[in-house]
């Protein structure tokens, strides 16, 4: 029961990481340590995220299950409905609660998580070759889940939106170009003052200078 039971207690423990998470980014926000503690939060952050969609899956929570007992070759686990549950439900919530605060980090690691979670299926329920499945979740993804959320967000929603800028935020390259590359006229050569030809009365002297 305890080895049945490891799943649920890392995603416990990952929730209670999270928890700590948004704690103590409450707590540091708009203080000066806001700066010098970033990005150990967002880096507890992404791994507690990951740990709780790893504790889940079904192949790292069926092979776990494997190494545990020392078998050769995997078997179903108990609960397996559940992780099934996990590994396609899991990627979904991350790129919906992305979507909603406009968090890129979740966001990424929700495309990740979704690429993971077919991979799990392709492992199990080998359906197509290898060159076949790859394209048509390529297609999958870029073209039905890209156009879906480019459609979504115009206009903007959740603070996101697909429509360019009004301006652009990068440097234009063609005008840095444009001054590196252009030359300017050449100044005209002003007519200075010239010595020479003087003449010196100087007591005594010759009165040549």
């Amino acid at each position: 029961m305890g080895q049945a039971l490891l799943p649920f207690l890392i995603m416990a423990t990952a929730a209670g990481g999270l928890f700590l998470y948004r704690m103590l980014a409450r707590r540091v926000a708009g203080t000066p340590l806001a700066d010098y503690y970033t990005s150990c939060l967002l880096m507890l952050k992404v791994l507690t995220l990951a740990v709780f969609y790893l504790g889940g899956n079904y192949l790292v929570v069926c092979e776990g299950n494997a190494e545990l007992h020392s078998l050769n070759v995997s078997v179903q686990i108990p609960f397996a409905p559940l992780f099934y549950l996990f590994t396609a439900g899991i990627p979904l919530l991350y790129i919906t609660l992305g979507l909603r605060r406009a968090d890129r980090p979740l966001l990424l690691l929700s495309l990740l998580a979704l690429a993971f979670s077919i991979f799990t299926l392709r492992h199990y329920r080998s359906l197509l070759p290898p060159e076949i499945a790859a394209v048509a979740t390529g297609a999958l993804l870029t073209v039905l889940l890209a156009g879906a959320l480019l459609r979504a967000l115009r206009p903007a929603r959740f603070g996101l939106t697909s429509l360019p800028d009004d301006e652009p935020r990068h440097f234009n390259l063609e005008n840095l170009i444009q001054a590196q590359t252009a030359h300017a006229l050449d100044a005209p050569a002003l007519g200075g003052f010239e010595f020479g030809g003087g003449q010196s009365g100087g007591g005594g002297a010759t009165g040549q200078f």
